[in-house]
C-alpha cells in the first residue's frame, strides 16, 4: 500500500495534507516486459478532492482528467451507498461534477 500525500501549505500560516489510500496492483497490458509484470494503482481512499483547493488554471488537460476520472470513480462507488438526494448525496453529486 502506498500513501499519496499533495498539500497546500502557506508560509508561516497553516498547512494542509491530502492523503489518498492506493493499493499498487499488477495490471494487465498488451506491452511485453519480458517476465516482470506491470503495475498501477488502485485507490482505496473514495473522498471527492476540495475542490476548493484546486487550481484548475495550473493544471494541464491530462492532469484535469485525472482528477476528473477520480471523482468519476468516487461518484459510481460512494453514491449507491448513500441515500438518493439526501444531504450526503447532494453532496457528493456537487463535488463529483467534473472541473
Amino acid at each position: 500500500m502506498r500513501l499519496i500525500e499533495p498539500g497546500f501549505y502557506k508560509d508561516s500560516d497553516f498547512g494542509i495534507r491530502i492523503e489518498n489510500v492506493m493499493i499498487v496492483k499488477e495490471v494487465p497490458t498488451p506491452n511485453q516486459f519480458g517476465d516482470r509484470p506491470y503495475y498501477g494503482f488502485e485507490h482505496v481512499t473514495m473522498v471527492p478532492m476540495d475542490r476548493r483547493l484546486i487550481d484548475v488554471s495550473l493544471l494541464d488537460d491530462k492532469e484535469r482528467k485525472w482528477i476528473d476520472d477520480y471523482h468519476r470513480e468516487v461518484w459510481e462507488k460512494i453514491s449507491p451507498r448513500v441515500e438518493k438526494d439526501g444531504l450526503a448525496w447532494k453532496w457528493l453529486h456537487r463535488e463529483c461534477q467534473p472541473l
